[in-house]
Order: C-alpha cells, then structure tokens, then sequence
C-alpha cells in the first residue's frame, strides 16, 4: 500500500518523516470517531454532487433540508465543548433552520453575548457504517438534545459568532 512507500521514504530520504497519527493530532484524538464524521462529511459531499449531475441532466430531484451540520469546531469559542462535529442544528431561538444561510442570519442578527438555545439532532453513526450488504438502518437520527450558547464578537469577521463551521445537511429523493 502506499504507506509502505512513504516508510521507505522517510528510511531513506532525510526530506520524509514518520509520525504516529496521535502525535500529531492530540492525545484525545478518536480516530474512529474522526474517521465516521470524515465519512459522514463524505456522504453528504457526495449527495450534493449527485444532486448537482441530476438537475443538469434536468431529472427531478426532491430535496429535504434537514438542517445544518457542524463540521468543525474553533478552539476557545463558545461552541467548542458544547457541539461535535457530526451535530445537526435544527433551530435556534425555537425557528426551524434548514440551511446553513438561514443560521448565519439569524447568527449575523445577534449582539455579542446574547444567548441562544439550539436544538441538536445527532445522527445515527450506523446510518452512515459501511455494512458490507447488511441492511442499514433506517433511522437518520440517534438522538436530541437542546443547548445554550452565547455568541462572540469575531473582529477578523466582523459579525458575532458562536465558533462552528457549518453547511447544508439534507437527504433527497
């Protein structure tokens, strides 16, 4: 495989180095977890290409937004410790959010310091699991909860935020 590569590169080359995944990403590093969420970051990639070819071929597509996924997390915001990657928020302040366009001007509309109350759906990590032919399940979601959050000015931005990076979650038929 191609990591055999790499291994004689670094045995041989002083320009290639070998380090342990954990090393480099942190002591607290899941790499299955991380993995599952790149998955479901995939899938959904994916989806929007999909979507794409088929409305340029002009077939029917009906999508469902179902809210706007969290990707990332920013260090020492307000979200970081409260949200994960892989978390869906589906409203804020008690408004149904369906895209990611819709959360950043409800986000934009807010002072620093003004507390929102998201609702989180959590996926259901076997929807995404490669089952190698067995039945996936049926249930997108696994779980719900509703967090608190108080937003920040970010001067570079020049809006207030809450430290996530975030994009479209939907399913289509």
């Amino acid at each position: 495989e191609s990591l055999l590569i790499y291994h004689l590169f670094s045995v041989f080359s002083d320009d290639y180095e070998l380090i342990k995944t954990q090393d480099f990403l942190g002591e607290d590093l899941d790499v299955g977890e991380r993995e599952l969420k790149d998955d479901i970051i995939t899938r959904l990639s994916e989806d929007t290409a999909a979507v794409v070819a088929l409305q340029k071929l002009e077939i029917p597509v009906e999508l469902d937004n179902q809210g706007v996924l969290v990707y990332g997390i920013f260090d020492g915001y307000p979200a970081d410790g409260v949200l994960e990657p892989g978390d869906v928020i589906v409203e804020i302040n008690g408004e149904r959010v369906e895209n990611a366009e819709r959360a950043a001007e409800i986000l934009v509309s807010t002072s620093p310091g003004d507390t929102l109350t998201l609702g989180i759906k959590e996926l259901n990590e076997d929807f995404f699991a490669e089952e190698d032919g067995d039945a996936i399940p049926e249930e997108l979601w696994s779980g719900e909860r509703e967090v608190q959050l108080q937003t920040v000015w970010e001067e570079e931005l020049e809006k207030p935020v809450i430290g996530v990076a975030m994009r479209d979650f939907f399913t289509y038929t």
